[in-house]
């Protein structure tokens, strides 16, 4: 026998997911997560740059970063469980079977490395910057933020929805079946949906029905997401259910969907509108600069280390990111072995092991 599933609509199973925008307030962009443990390195805390998402400390991502803030969640739930951080459905045996098909690491316990895994992927697939336009510090003139909102209202009202986790049963199958060919009905005429014929060949399929990713059929038991968008028949195993673009799990089981793709957040955004490399927020102006094969605010083409503007400027990239000469012959430079001068970029050098010489006579002979 089938468990019930949680029919109610995605925005009361998770009732945030229609107010993206909406953050804490007084709270200096800068300061989010500050003091926040790295998950990459162990620096001393999240200092964030102020208009780079990057630490100054470390260097590392802001989304790198293990932050906790209360109402920063964008999976945050109206229920609440012990030891979970976060649950698919109000029904308590069919959230269990869906969080012991995810992986070990990924199941958000609280106090565990799933539920810091579940946060450092809630922070980089729904990046808070992209709805929320306090925090967006490049949106500064009228056009920007009629454009923003006109992305918002997208979102809310076509492309942003939660999965829906349904048990796998022979009563399953006639439910869902019923249940897609009502999708169905909205999109075709009413007689395709009142054919007994086209009724009995529906459920047919069902009986065949195969998960989107990885082409495998669904047994008898086993845990499936289904969705609001796209076509009926598509369904997903728990950890096949993931972003066209970056392949991550799509946590919380969030999605954005358009042309029949589903994304994360993040790379919704992108395939709306340019992310400026220097900031990693969208960029919604109609001017911006192309450089080094990525995008860029006009403002943020600039150096890594000292936050020149490198427009008609000489620069150098280091480590994808773009540095002026000064600050490169600074931080990177060799020292010539002879002269104790800086080896500049564009000068022939000599090495022999943690040696560097000028290749010129007058230095290596």
């Amino acid at each position: 026998m089938s468990s019930q599933v949680d029919s109610t609509p995605c925005a009361h199973i998770n009732p945030n997911i229609f107010q993206l925008e909406k953050k804490p307030k007084h709270v200096l962009c800068h300061e989010i997560g500050a003091g926040s443990p790295c998950l990459k390195c162990d620096c001393t805390g999240l200092d964030l740059h102020f208009w780079r998402k990057i630490c100054k400390v470390c260097s590392c991502r802001m989304d790198d970063h293990d932050i906790i803030a209360p109402e920063m969640d964008h999976g945050k739930i109206i229920i609440v469980v012990t030891e979970y951080a976060w649950i698919p459905t109000t029904d308590r045996i069919l959230a269990d079977k869906y969080f012991f098909a995810l992986p070990e690491n990924e199941r958000p316990i609280v106090g565990t490395e799933g539920a810091v895994n579940r946060r450092q992927k809630l922070q980089y697939q729904l990046p808070h910057h992209d709805t929320d336009i306090t925090a967006a510090k490049s949106i500064k003139s009228d056009e920007d933020r009629q454009q923003h909102a006109k992305y918002l209202n997208t979102l809310k009202e076509k492309v942003v929805g939660v999965g829906q986790l349904i048990e796998w049963s022979n009563d399953a199958n006639s439910a869902n079946s019923k249940s897609m060919s009502d999708k169905s009905n909205a999109k075709n005429n009413k007689e395709w949906a009142q054919s007994a014929q086209n009724q009995k060949e529906n459920l047919n399929i069902m009986q065949d029905i195969r998960c989107q990713a990885c082409s495998k059929k669904m047994n008898i038991g086993d845990v499936a997401i289904v969705t609001d968008h796209g076509k009926p028949n598509e369904v997903w195993h728990p950890n096949c259910f993931r972003c066209h673009t970056c392949n991550q799990r799509l946590v919380d089981m969030l999605y954005f969907y358009k042309d029949g793709i589903y994304y994360c957040g993040r790379h919704f955004g992108d395939s709306m509108y340019p992310r400026c490399s220097g900031c990693d927020e969208l960029i919604f102006s109609k001017e911006y600069t192309y450089a080094e094969e990525k995008n860029w605010h006009f403002d943020h083409f600039c150096c890594f280390g000292c936050d020149k503007q490198l427009g008609g400027h000489r620069y150098m990239m280091r480590d994808e990111q773009p540095f002026c000469f000064g600050c490169y012959m600074k931080k990177f430079a060799r020292t010539c072995h002879s002269c104790g001068n800086k080896i500049a970029p564009d000068q022939q050098r000599i090495s022999f092991k943690d040696l560097h010489w000028h290749a010129m006579e007058a230095c290596f002979q």
